[in-house]
């Protein structure tokens, strides 16, 4: 099969959905590939490292598409690209596609066959390819958070470890999946007074007395709460940041905290980082203030780009490997 890797084109987007390590491979089981060039440099790969092992570069994005039976990439296409991708051409990439009508169809009148990572199942229905950017993401968010609570950044001023004589911050975090236990266990490493919340109970129990009882080191006590429009709002008043994962758009859960009311009830000059529950488009770079609410939101559809150098080896090349395996 001829493979293209297009160099990623959204704002803000570092990484690169092959590195080298994944083209040898590749190469190794007879197919060709094409890498734009320069497509890996801002995730330390040199465009010599590529042809080191087998592939080939090209110059424009344009000749990527117009050559490859599959294009692998690690965001969904954006506008410039949707004129390149043609009929049968197999498009492999996290796409997203409830979050952006014209993507969806764009490649519906494209005729692509379209795998989104973020889909693929195994058969415990767990997702393969999208926990390990989950675990970044989570990690981030706790991270993103704390910067955030400076002053100097528009924050309260805010430790989230506190210090002898001062009470650590409190940390809530909404949706206890991959990236929320993530950022809980981020969060409590640096000393904060976590609290979680989910709609599972059993969920929550998992977190309770499996992974926070016998975590080592042990880090603060964790609390768990079902999540309920009181719950969260009564939470989201009393904590320093929030943080927000939700994977479900149709759950009650995501439609009370979708309210404008569920923001504005946080504490004054709070700071809110957001994954999965925005209907923007903006990077994980671009920051907005919420409604003049006082409330510093940042959305992060694509934080994991921001460490693109660390997340490139947990590129999607590493779970797709069997996939890749099987290719005619």
């Amino acid at each position: 099969m001829i493979i293209g890797i297009p160099k990623e084109i959204k704002n803000n987007e570092n990484r690169v959905a092959l590195t080298p390590a994944g083209a040898r491979e590749l190469v190794k089981r007879g197919h060709k590939v094409y890498v734009q060039a320069t497509a890996g440099v801002n995730s330390g790969f040199a465009d010599d490292a590529y042809t080191a092992v087998g592939a080939e570069m090209l110059p424009s994005i344009e000749e990527v598409y117009a050559r490859a039976e599959m294009i692998v990439k690690v965001k969904e296409p954006v506008a410039p690209e949707y004129k390149l991708i043609r009929r049968d051409q197999l498009v492999f990439t996290f796409f997203h596609f409830a979050s952006s009508e014209p993507l969806t169809r764009a490649m519906v009148d494209s005729g692509a066959v379209c795998c989104a990572y973020e889909t693929v199942e195994r058969a415990d229905r767990s997702l393969p390819l999208l926990i390990p950017m989950s675990e970044v993401a989570g990690r981030m968010a706790a991270q993103e958070g704390r910067y955030f609570l400076e002053k100097p950044r528009g924050g309260k001023g805010v430790l989230l470890g506190g210090v002898p004589g001062v009470k650590p911050a409190k940390v809530f975090v909404i949706g206890a999946g991959v990236v929320g236990t993530a950022a809980a266990r981020t969060a409590a490493g640096t000393g904060a007074d976590v609290t979680i919340c989910d709609i599972s109970l059993q969920r929550l129990t998992y977190l309770a007395d499996v992974i926070w009882r016998f975590s080592a080191p042990a880090p603060r006590p964790l609390t768990v709460l079902p999540a309920t429009s009181s719950s969260t709002s009564a939470s989201g008043r009393t904590s320093s940041a929030r943080v927000i994962f939700i994977w479900l758009p149709a759950s009650d859960f995501w439609r009370c905290l979708r309210s404008k009311e569920s923001f504005l009830r946080a504490t004054s000059s709070s700071v809110s980082a957001c994954s999965g529950c925005s209907k923007t488009t903006k990077s994980a770079f671009e920051m907005f203030d919420l409604l003049d609410s006082g409330i510093t939101n940042e959305e992060l559809p694509s934080v994991e780009a921001v460490i693109s150098m660390f997340t490139a080896p947990l590129s999607p090349e590493m779970r797709a490997a069997p996939v890749a395996k099987t290719l005619p």
